[in-house]
């Protein structure tokens, strides 16, 4: 038995569109009165309670054009985007990120490697240091 393929995201929210503009030709719309109130330093609007009334709509081809009225609107921000995504494909294809952080942990693992040779060191060498220190303390006590 075959499983059903979930379709693209793409398709997913192009169908919410669609069915939200086709339900506009069949659900009423309507609208609240709003009016302005100070609060604090500023202004806000708010809707006016029991002010719910009935708009007259016309549907056509218009709500179809939403989408690219949208794109028109905020054109500088996909443009944004498009211009990262495009510095991320780039910096991903020439292995710049991989190289940066391949030459990163080369580097602390150099600085481990040192910290562990110091440590190995100084413990090979604790007793001697220890003798060492003892032998001058005995001999700063006998006056030698």
């Amino acid at each position: 038995m075959k499983k059903g393929k979930i379709p693209h995201t793409y398709v997913i929210v192009f169908g919410i569109v669609v069915l939200a503009a086709v339900f506009t030709w069949f659900i009423p719309g309507g609208q609240f009165d709003r009016k302005r109130v100070s609060i604090g330093e500023g202004t806000r609007e708010v809707i006016m309670s029991d002010s719910f009334r009935y708009v007259k709509y016309s549907a056509n081809m218009a709500d179809f054009s939403a989408l690219f009225d949208g794109f028109e609107d905020k054109a500088d921000i996909i443009v944004f985007i498009l211009i990262i995504g495009g510095a991320f494909w780039i910096m991903n294809n020439s292995r710049a990120i991989d190289v940066g952080i391949y030459s990163f942990l080369s580097f602390t693992k150099k600085i481990e490697h040192k910290k562990a040779t110091e440590t190995h060191w100084r413990k090979q060498h604790h007793y001697y240091f220890h003798y060492v220190i003892v032998q001058h303390f005995w001999r700063c006590v006998r006056n030698e």
